[in-house]
């Protein structure tokens, strides 16, 4: 940031100034003290399990995604703008990784299920899949709400979108996205009523599992897009700052 040599950078007080004086430091400090916070959870958490010890957790570790909007093009905006661009860019975050991050222990739980009894193990597959698909509508709403919004920001228009390259790479996270809701959809509506009264439950337990881990490889794919967008410039627009 400052264009110096790490150690000259150190010596004349540079990260001071970055850490007191910039936008950026604060959200550094903020993020450092979530860290922290969570870290401290988690141990807590190894000593015993209880629910205020899983919220806390929980708490701390959705603070520390949101405040990754404070490192990306948001942070960019001036005044109010900024800020509520920052807010909808943090909810993005936090319903991304709702959904994507509970997908890795959904399927171990639906793998667990698969190895018991046929009776037991459906209807806790049932039960799982029920809930975790609340989870996902809940989370795609604020996905599309929230993605609506920051298309407003950062794109401005159809020409911005499919000519430059930061549209090209929106365009393949929300091709992937659309993908991954589709397959929530098969497993809502089709796949899991089969695990309470369909003729091959099994099947359909299976097929759970299979779709469930074809979302977790697209969304880390979606990840890996969204780490290129945030140092990708945005098409000039009116509103970009």
């Amino acid at each position: 940031m400052s264009g110096q040599p790490l150690g000259a950078a150190v010596e004349e007080g540079t990260w001071r100034i970055v850490l007191a004086r910039t936008f950026f430091g604060h959200a550094w400090i903020a993020r450092a003290v979530f860290f922290a916070l969570l870290c401290g959870a988690l141990l807590a958490l190894r000593r015993g399990e209880t629910p205020a010890r899983r919220a806390a957790a929980a708490f701390a570790a959705l603070l520390l995604l949101a405040t990754i909007s404070c490192a990306g093009h948001a942070a960019g905006g001036i005044g109010t703008d900024r800020d509520a661009h920052l807010v909808v860019d943090g909810v993005h975050l936090v319903a991304a990784g709702a959904w994507v991050g509970t997908l890795l222990p959904f399927v171990a739980l639906l793998r667990e299920a698969a190895l018991a009894p046929a009776g037991d193990g459906t209807a806790r597959a049932w039960r799982a899949a029920r809930r975790f698909s609340t989870l996902g509508i809940a989370c795609v709403g604020a996905l599309v709400l929230t993605g609506v919004v920051n298309a407003c920001y950062m794109v401005h228009g159809w020409d911005a979108l499919v000519d430059s390259r930061y549209g090209a790479e929106l365009l393949a996270k929300l091709s992937l996205a659309a993908v991954m809701v589709v397959l929530a959809v098969v497993n809502r509506h089709w796949l899991t009523p089969r695990l309470a009264r369909g003729p091959d439950p099994e099947a359909a337990l299976h097929a759970i599992v299979r779709n469930a881990a074809l979302e977790i490889a697209l969304g880390f794919a979606i990840v890996l897009i969204v780490a290129n967008l945030g140092i990708t410039e945005p098409p000039m627009g009116p509103m970009t700052h």
